[in-house]
Formats: C-alpha cells, sequence, structure tokens
C-alpha cells in the first residue's frame, strides 16, 4: 500500500469515527482508489455496502456515477432502505453514504483532512433532504444540491473551519481565507479559483462562531447548525460578485502580478463597487496594502475595457518604432527575432502592446521591398493594418486559453498560440502570420517559443 493510501485510510477512519459518534444511524463508507482503479474499489467495498439495509439501492446509485480524477474527493451517493423494510421511524433516519477518495490527487496531510471535513457539508445536507424525500426515492446524489459548486463549496469550507475551530484549532476561519486567498491570488497549479470564493464570507461566518460556539452540541452537529446559518445570509449574487473579482485577478496572477499589485488593480481602477470591496477585504485577510495607483502593472484587466485597448495601440507602436525607428540595420531577420521574442513573452503571461503578427508582416514587406525609405513608410502600413485588425479582446482570449493550459500544469507554446487565434475568424489571418514566424523559425533551427517550466 502507497504511503499517500495509508495515510488517507488513517484520515478517513477518523472522519467515519466522528460521523459515526454524531450521527449513529448514517454508516459511511470511504472508498479509496488509485488511477483507473475505481471500479475495482468500488467491488471491493460492495460486500460491506450490501450488508447494510440500504446497501442495494446505494450501489445502484454508485453506477451511474464516476467519480472526479482532478479532485481528492469525490462525493458518490446516500441511500435509505426501502420503506417496506424497516419500521417508519428507522427508515427516515437509517442511511448509508459512500465518498470517493483519489490517492493520486493526495498532497498533504493537512489538506487532505481540511477536504474531507469540507465535504461533509454536503453528506449532512443530503442526509437530511433525505429523510424528508418522496417515499419512492431512496438514493440521491449531488445533483440533489440545489446550488452550484461555487456556492457548495463556500459553505463546505465554512463547515471544515467551524468544525475544526470547535475542535480546539483556534484561528481556522482566518487561517483558511488566508489560505483559499493566497491559492486564489498566486500561481496555483490546478487549483479552481473561481469556484472557491469562501474568503467572501469570512466577516459573516466570524460572527455566527461568535453567536453559537457556546451551544451545548457535538462539534459536528454545531458546525452543521452554523453553516446553515450562514447559507441563511447568502444568495446567488455572492459567488457571482466573487467570480467578477477572481477572473481579472487570474489573469494578473498568471501574468506575473504580485498579490498587491491584484488588490492595487482591483481597488483603484475596477469600476465595480463588488471588486474593490473584495479587494479590500482580501488586503485585510492577509494583512498587506495594495500597490499605490501610480504603480500598478501596465496589463491590469480591472481597467475600463477601452482603456486597456488604448494602452495596447500605444505600446503596439512603440514597439515598432523600438524595432525599426532607430535601427538603420533593420531588416527581415531583426523583426522575426523581435517576433519570437515577443511571443515568448506573450505565453509567459505579457501581453500589452503584443503585436508580434504585425512585425512578422512587417519584416516579409522588408523581405520583398528591401530596406528603403519608402519601404519604412510600407512597413509602418502594414504593421498598423495587422496590429489594429487583431483586436484587444482577441489577444485577451488567446492569454485566457494560454493561462487555462498553463493552470493545468501543461507547457503553452506557439502551437498552441496558433491553435487558439484560429478559433476566430477575426484572428486568423494573425495565426496565419504565427505560423510563417514558426516556419522560418523551423529553417532557421531555432527554438520554437515555449513557456519556461517551473524548473528552468
Amino acid at each position: 500500500m502507497s504511503q499517500a493510501k495509508t495515510i488517507l485510510h488513517h484520515l478517513c477512519s477518523l472522519v467515519e469515527a466522528d460521523l459515526h459518534e454524531a450521527y449513529p444511524a448514517l454508516k459511511t463508507i470511504f472508498i479509496i482508489y488509485e488511477y483507473g482503479q475505481y471500479e475495482n474499489a468500488l467491488n471491493a467495498k460492495l460486500p460491506d455496502i450490501q450488508k447494510h439495509p440500504a446497501g442495494t439501492c446505494l450501489a445502484e446509485k454508485l453506477k451511474t456515477i464516476k467519480p472526479d480524477s482532478k479532485n481528492l474527493v469525490t462525493f458518490g451517493a446516500i441511500a435509505r432502505p426501502q420503506k417496506h423494510t424497516l419500521p417508519g421511524f428507522l427508515w427516515r433516519k437509517k442511511s448509508i453514504v459512500c465518498l470517493y477518495v483519489n490517492a493520486d490527487a493526495f498532497d498533504n496531510e493537512e489538506e487532505a483532512k481540511l477536504t474531507l471535513y469540507h465535504n461533509i457539508f454536503l453528506t449532512l445536507h443530503l442526509y437530511e433532504t433525505l429523510k424528508t424525500a418522496p417515499p419512492n426515492e431512496n438514493a440521491i446524489s449531488i445533483t440533489s444540491y440545489p446550488k452550484d459548486a461555487s456556492y457548495l463549496n463556500m459553505l463546505g469550507d465554512a463547515f471544515a473551519a467551524f468544525f475544526f475551530e470547535l475542535s480546539d484549532r483556534t484561528g481556522m476561519i482566518k487561517t483558511l481565507a488566508k489560505k483559499r486567498c493566497l491559492q486564489s491570488l498566486e500561481k496555483t497549479l490546478k487549483y479552481p479559483a473561481e469556484i472557491m470564493p469562501f474568503p467572501i464570507i469570512i466577516d459573516m461566518a466570524n460572527l455566527v462562531f461568535k453567536d453559537m460556539k457556546h451551544q451545548k452540541q457535538k462539534a459536528l452537529p454545531l458546525a452543521y447548525a452554523m453553516t446553515k446559518e450562514v447559507e441563511l445570509t447568502c444568495d446567488d449574487n455572492i459567488t457571482r460578485q466573487w467570480l467578477s473579482f477572481i477572473g481579472p485577478a487570474i489573469e494578473m496572477a498568471w501574468s506575473n502580478a504580485s498579490i498587491k499589485d491584484i488588490l492595487g488593480a482591483a481597488a483603484y481602477t475596477s469600476e465595480s463597487v463588488f471588486n474593490r470591496s473584495i479587494a479590500y477585504l482580501i488586503s485585510e485577510i492577509l494583512t498587506t496594502e495594495p500597490t499605490s495607483l501610480n504603480n500598478l502593472p501596465s496589463f491590469n484587466p480591472f481597467m475600463d475595457i477601452e482603456a486597456q485597448d488604448r494602452l495596447h495601440k500605444r505600446r503596439c507602436q512603440e514597439k515598432l518604432e523600438a524595432s525599426i525607428s532607430n535601427n538603420a540595420k533593420a531588416d527581415t531577420k531583426t523583426l522575426l527575432k523581435a517576433a519570437k521574442k515577443q511571443c515568448d513573452q506573450f505565453l509567459d503571461g505579457n501581453i500589452i502592446g503584443w503585436c508580434a503578427p504585425a512585425l512578422i508582416e512587417a519584416a516579409l514587406k522588408i523581405e520583398l521591398h528591401k530596406n528603403t525609405a519608402k519601404c519604412r513608410e510600407e512597413i509602418q502600413l502594414v504593421f498598423q493594418n495587422t496590429a489594429y485588425n487583431l483586436s484587444w479582446p482577441a489577444v485577451k482570449a488567446v492569454h485566457h486559453d494560454l493561462t487555462n493550459l498553463r493552470r493545468n500544469g501543461q507547457t503553452a507554446t506557439i502551437v498552441d498560440m496558433i491553435e487558439f487565434l484560429r478559433r476566430d475568424e477575426q484572428s486568423r489571418d494573425a495565426a496565419l502570420s504565427l505560423k510563417k514566424l514558426s516556419d522560418w523559425m523551423n529553417t532557421q533551427k531555432i527554438n520554437p517559443p515555449h513557456e519556461k517550466s517551473e524548473d528552468e
């Protein structure tokens, strides 16, 4: 047995014991599996599942559910016996729940424990839901939860934080909020920041915990009651507000902006009052000051889109002038090398003033007409036409797609850039230009642009 599986077996047994103590009528089954082996792991647990009065119902439901290989924990299903098999009181309360645990997604013990308790909120919510479900509905899964993943994750984090606070982990609400802020605003691989909005409810969580912590209940039921109290104060708008903030924040983080830069951009340039308030809230959680308005980085997706577009075009023109205006030796090779350098920078997240397709077309114009004064006039015209035909929203869209590749741990290359540009009819000319650059690099035996790996 791998070390990860050994640790997970231990943690799952602790969670199972906590649940059994607080909810003796609920039996918990954790199915720990490794890549591609979840069906074998399920089959190994079936004899134990079948012993339960609701085992048959659960087993049938689990056949329709495939765990998400990206997640450490995937909720399977929860079931109760058919009504005729037990007296009414037991029929409504006695249940069995199954959760899949992916050993390949294990990172560290602390995070695993947090994730397990995070998922217990959904378990208890569906346990309560099943008690009042129609008599013919004896097994339910996550599809019975009425809200989206973002809302569920927010409450799951709140539940875990409440439970740890009640279990003598003082300050866990603040600690978890800080952890989620850092994961969201740094270049964190495979972290779904868009659907992890817990920091936005830290004030409410602190108030609820302070008001309810002295109630005489066991830790799990009290943590659940606290979480339901938080839920009463929240609506769908709260997760939409988080998404409005975190989208631009992720773009900046993967363009090498610091957390202070991101918070400053949101606080001082965003037109959204929610973005500004979230920036100040995170600044307070992290005890850090946002970067001042005069020191913000050029790439700022919180800024008005038209202002971004104007800045981008101005930087494009500056880069052309830097390449040819004051360089008597400017030639095809000079501009193509400048285009390659820009593609390298783009793949690393630096996109303001990206005009590689225009530089490529200007380079080809030099090759065709040689480097004369008249040629330079035509270069300016070709450059401006090509640069301005590729809109700023199109540039941002390619950056967004490349960022998603990088967030998933993949290496982004010029081939990916070409592919993403081809998707939009308005940017296909730019894709053709980059293909010319790629072909030229192959003939010159120049390494293609690519994002540096974490190890480089």
